[in-house]
């Protein structure tokens, strides 16, 4: 599928962020995000992922006024798709590769012990940021931890408008729960994103 593309200002992001969020509860709404990125300049690519490569996503500018995302769908889950969508939107907003290399994410859910570059981390925290508050979910893990239930993280879902998966995976990534645990909970994305975007 392919879309007309308008050309991008960066006076028109807060506001693309604010209707990728509505949709966030549904996994069908992923369905909605190229038109929502063509309407506001931005170009959305899925790259097929290709077996031994942790190429997660990409950002790179074709000209000032049209930067393209890509995502590799690499984990085929509703919390990978938006988090990585949404820390390659982080690279747009700080215009990151806009007058050098593009930006190629790799291994995005590593654990990092080093160093890692200041716009990598200010894309990191883009991305959690938006997707859940994360002083809400600090307070979140402070009165459930450690034992989290289906009801107690659905009911934090609800709250925050994002699918629970959503949720679970940013305790994931904190060590709050384990890769095992309320798995009924995820939802694949690899049959939703890629019938309305360009792959």
């Amino acid at each position: 599928a392919t879309l007309d593309v308008v050309r991008y200002s960066q006076s028109q992001f807060d506001a693309t962020i604010r209707e990728l969020k509505t949709l966030l509860h549904d996994p069908r709404e992923a369905r909605h995000v190229p038109r929502v990125l063509a309407d506001a300049g931005i170009r959305f690519i899925v790259i097929e992922h290709t077996k031994g490569s942790k190429i997660d996503g990409a950002c790179f500018w074709i000209d000032s006024s049209a930067p393209v995302v890509a995502v590799s769908l690499r984990y085929d889950r509703l919390d990978n798709f938006w988090y990585t969508l949404f820390h390659e939107l982080g690279h747009i907003r700080s215009e990151d590769g806009l007058s050098k290399h593009p930006t190629l994410d790799v291994d995005l859910y590593a654990k990092y012990t080093g160093n890692r570059p200041d716009h990598e981390k200010k894309a990191d925290e883009f991305a959690v940021e938006t997707l859940v508050p994360q002083s809400e979910l600090n307070d979140f893990i402070e009165r459930v931890s450690p034992i989290y239930s289906t009801r107690q993280v659905v009911g934090f879902a609800l709250i925050h408008k994002v699918h629970p998966s959503i949720v679970i995976g940013q305790l994931q990534y904190r060590g709050e729960l384990q890769y095992s645990q309320l798995r009924p909970l995820l939802v694949k994305v690899r049959d939703i994103v890629p019938s309305s975007a360009l792959t």
